[in-house]
């Protein structure tokens, strides 16, 4: 179902609760514990949890600290407050937020039990109906998309007798002002075939519309044109700025900026699509209704200069001065770099990748606020490289048990430039994590470790954290791979282990039942008989007076 994490300072109440929805509360969850906000911290840093089950009176952080935190990180994360005081000022700090749960620690097991399982059936709720809006909105857009195409074809065509009108543009939702100078770029599909059904044109258009929006500069608006045999106009045109004239010089540096743009539209379309993309680029000024014109001559441009040619770009300027050359972008001079971290990959150095991934996400989380382009710029430089691997080497299965892979190609879905880093260094742990597997085949022998340390420690505390530790495999990899093998979960497994323990126990041993209870790894020995008798059908006492040492056979 997912991941609850649980965070007490008070260690017996802690225990009780891990064992609670650990062995007794039927969830098919992962169980984490922390006893206290700095080390949920940790964990959140590491782990995707979908439920956080947390005290409030707690030292140094308390739990309201740490659910601001949590919404501020994790706004999905469900919170549920658990307290041994009816506190009103927390009750009141907290009353705004619809998803919050509040309860008192003597509240009933079998409650505490149902607000956790009632949150987790809220998340899935809640992802269902997202599902169900992007749907709704992509048949919003599928609309939207062919009436625009028809009233720009008819416009393009009669621009002279059929004159354009702002407010019309404005109800189209098509976000060009029509007095206001832009730049026209042709966008050419490489390998385009006749004969293709609208319903998939159209379908391909929306994603190649995603992924102009993703890598554009915010500060630009942009309409993608549809043209017959696969060529597209791409208008783009700066948000509104005080210059009323924008001198030749600014005018050059946004068309860099937008030409630099172009090389990563190309890369992602192929990835996520397979589409192969040339371009014509243009650094005149021009206007809507310029839009025929320049789709004439730059597709002339196109067949001359391009021709069978893949993933191009060519320019159909003047080219600029040499002392009017923009400095290099954070990316371009990180280059040898880039190339270096895709060398170690590609070689299998993994030790000097991971190396050189840490020194490029601190670049990244340094690159300070307000340079946004130059973030995303080196963002996607890296992210670009992981995918491509990824890909090539069929990993994007396997990575997205874990973790969603959407991140990569979205760079606006982190708050910012240190929650991007981490993100990264995540996905190459993770790629580095697969990678070492496949190559040594691993699978086999890190889960016989893993069984081997249940078997010999099986009175000890075997978090899957610890369990994940003594392997150097991520919690959730690990969790995942033993699922895969066996059928169950850790937890479920280990319980089977613990409980097979005390039976042999029981039936050959005179050892007392509150010994027995600490020998198999259980918190105590009211704890232990209850699940006993759960997974039995009678108490500890009664099996082995039906099993004991007269009878030495196991049921």
């Amino acid at each position: 179902m997912g991941n609850l994490l649980l965070v007490d300072d008070e260690l017996d109440i802690l225990q009780a609760l891990e064992e609670l929805f650990r062995y007794e509360s039927g969830l098919e969850i992962d169980v984490y514990t922390a006893n206290s906000a700095k080390k949920a911290l940790e964990l959140l840093e590491k782990v995707k949890f979908d439920v956080v089950m947390t005290d409030i009176k707690m030292p140094k952080m308390s739990g309201i600290e740490l659910f601001r935190l949590i919404k501020e990180r994790w706004p999905k994360c469900r919170v549920i407050f658990l307290t041994g005081f009816r506190d009103f000022d927390d009750l009141y700090e907290i009353s705004g937020y619809k998803d919050v749960r509040y309860l008192q620690k003597s509240e009933e097991d079998e409650v505490l039990v149902e607000q956790v399982a009632e949150a987790f059936r809220e998340i899935e709720t809640m992802m269902r109906e997202e599902t169900e809006r992007n749907e709704r909105q992509a048949e919003i857009l599928k609309a939207q998309i062919i009436l625009k195409q028809n009233v720009m074809h008819d416009f393009f065509r009669n621009a002279e007798h059929l004159p354009m009108t702002q407010e019309l543009l404005n109800q189209m939702n098509l976000p060009i002002e029509m007095d206001r100078e832009l730049f026209i770029f042709l966008m050419k599909m490489d390998h385009f075939q006749e004969g293709e059904e609208p319903g998939r044109q159209l379908e391909r258009e929306e994603q190649l519309c995603q992924i102009i929006q993703e890598f554009l500069p915010p500060r630009f608006r942009y309409y993608l044109y549809s043209d017959r045999h696969g060529y597209y106009l791409l208008f783009l045109q700066l948000v509104r700025t005080q210059e009323p004239v924008m001198s030749a010089r600014n005018w050059k540096n946004l068309y860099s900026n937008l030409c630099g743009t172009l090389e990563y539209i190309q890369e992602k379309a192929l990835l996520s699509c397979g589409v192969s993309l040339s371009f014509v680029t243009c650094d005149e000024r021009c206007f809507l209704g310029d839009g025929q014109t320049y789709l004439n001559r730059l597709k002339q441009e196109a067949m001359e200069r391009i021709g069978s040619g893949e993933q191009m770009i060519r320019m159909a300027e003047s080219f600029m001065e040499e002392e009017q050359k923009l400095p290099l972008s954070v990316a371009q001079n990180l280059q040898p770099d880039l190339k270096q971290l895709e060398r170690a990959l590609e070689s299998g150095a993994y030790g000097e990748f991971l190396d050189k991934l840490r020194e490029l996400a601190n670049i990244l989380e340094q690159i300070r606020e307000g340079t946004g382009f130059q973030r995303n710029e080196l963002y996607y430089s890296i992210s670009i490289l992981l995918l491509r691997f990824i890909n090539s080497n069929h990993l994007k299965a396997k990575l997205e048990r874990e973790q969603s892979l959407e991140e990569l190609i979205r760079v606006e879905k982190h708050p910012g430039g240190g929650e991007a880093a981490r993100y990264l260094q995540t996905i190459g742990s993770s790629i580095v994590e697969e990678m070492e597997l496949q190559g040594r085949g691993r699978s086999s022998e890190v889960l016989d470790k893993v069984t081997g340390y249940i078997g010999s420690h099986i009175s000890e505390d075997l978090t899957l954290n610890r369990l994940a530790q003594i392997c150097y495999l991520n919690p959730s990899y690990l969790s995942r791979l033993f699922k895969q093998q066996y059928g169950c979960n850790l937890t479920a497994y280990i319980s089977q282990v613990r409980l097979e323990r005390a039976r042999q126990l029981l039936v050959t041993t005179g050892t007392k039942i509150n010994e027995i209870a600490q020998q198999v790894g259980y918190l105590s020995a009211p704890s232990f008989n209850r699940i006993f008798k759960k997974s039995t059908g009678i108490s500890p006492v009664e099996y082995r007076d039906r099993y004991g040492k007269q009878n030495g056979e196991l049921p």
